[in-house]
């Protein structure tokens, strides 16, 4: 779904930040839509603090002007929320 929703937009006349944990999958991708428009990569894993910590600030100073986001992965978090020590969400 993200892959496909990357094209669409760089076909459309936008450009995209490619986030993933797969150094090579990230780097297809990227190496995929340049072909027809603006792309970016960024290797991640978005389930590690630091790591989105590091996305954040990387996003901020150099993709300050995104107006979509699409999010095509998702995270578990076994642990009952209600006894979790730490925040695991954040109110946008």
């Amino acid at each position: 779904m993200g892959r496909r929703s990357a094209e669409d937009v760089v076909a459309a006349g936008g450009s995209a930040v490619i986030i993933g944990r797969d150094q090579l999958k990230v780097d297809d991708t990227v190496n995929m839509l340049s072909q027809k428009g603006k792309a970016w990569g960024i290797t991640a894993h978005l389930a590690n603090r630091k790591d989105v910590a590091q996305v954040q600030e990387s996003l901020a100073a150099q993709h300050a002007d995104a107006t979509l986001l699409v999010n095509s992965a998702g995270s578990s978090f076994p642990s009952p929320i209600l006894i979790t020590a730490k925040p695991i969400t954040t109110r946008t």
